[in-house]
């Protein structure tokens, strides 16, 4: 009996460091994926709001410690004067969260004591993330406004793991237009293949030209040939042997006043 216990207590252990590594492997997956498309560097900034805190400080996890290891890689762990009013505010409850969150990096913001921190985090990020953020929050609503509004990537404690959120749309469309230029030619590929490409069209164009004139001779419609201009050649010369002297002569001189009058 301890024996099938003790195999049944390992086997369910097993199964969750499984699937915890499985996991881990994923969320390690999308990291390099945000960090190629994105262009991330070291040190990556991630601003991290009160309710991210309050979350790793009940799980005893040093955030910046924490991120670094999961990034391989320095971390900045940032916040902001609307941020740290709003804990203050929080009172007591939160007197160990606003103290570890004032010993991070302060980001400048010119928002007044009144502005909440999910807005201020939505204006520091801005639409084309410039200073490539990673937010850290717990806020479902301001996940979704940032995943709508800008590309920038967010991670959040889903029940002890951390978890990126879902990848916008905008930053979909460019991740597909990548790989339809990676999987395209290349400029030098382009030029090789242009005179082949041209010759094919237009091998194209004369097979459609062909169908076209069978068409009409199945159906007996024949192409009416175009008028073409006299051969020059084969026109006779004009003869003054039926005309008189005085008569060549007023021809005579009507060419040359008609020629003088084109030249005046």
């Amino acid at each position: 009996r301890r024996c099938v216990q003790e195999t049944g207590i390992n086997a369910e252990y097993m199964g969750f460091a499984k699937m915890r590594i499985k996991k881990q492997k994923q969320l390690r997956r999308k990291w390099e994926m945000f960090k190629i498309n994105l262009g991330l560097f070291q040190p990556y900034n991630v601003v991290v709001d009160g309710n991210f805190l309050n979350v790793a400080k009940t799980k005893g996890m040093q955030v910046s410690r924490y991120l670094s290891k999961l990034f391989v890689g320095k971390v900045r762990c940032i916040t902001t004067k609307c941020i740290l009013n709003e804990l203050e505010k929080l009172g007591d409850d939160y007197k160990d969260v606003l103290q570890e969150s004032r010993s991070m990096y302060k980001e400048r913001c010119q928002h007044s004591l009144t502005t909440d921190a999910m807005s201020c985090i939505i204006n520091l990020i801005g639409l084309n993330n410039q200073k490539k953020y990673i937010v850290a929050t717990q806020d479902e609503y301001l996940r979704k406004k940032l995943k709508l509004k800008t590309e920038a990537p967010v991670i959040f404690f889903n029940g002890d793991q951390l978890e990126f959120d879902e990848v916008s749309q905008s930053l979909k469309e460019k991740m597909k237009q990548k790989e339809i230029e990676k999987s395209g030619p290349t400029e030098k590929e382009k030029k090789v293949l242009e005179p082949v490409i041209k010759e094919i069209e237009q091998q194209k164009k004369e097979k459609i030209v062909e169908q076209i004139k069978k068409e009409r001779n199945e159906a007996g419609i024949k192409f009416k040939k175009k008028a073409r201009a006299p051969n020059p050649l084969s026109m006779q010369p004009v003869s003054y042997t039926h005309l008189t002297l005085p008569t060549i002569y007023s021809v005579q001189i009507s060419v040359v006043a008609g020629s003088l009058k084109k030249q005046i």
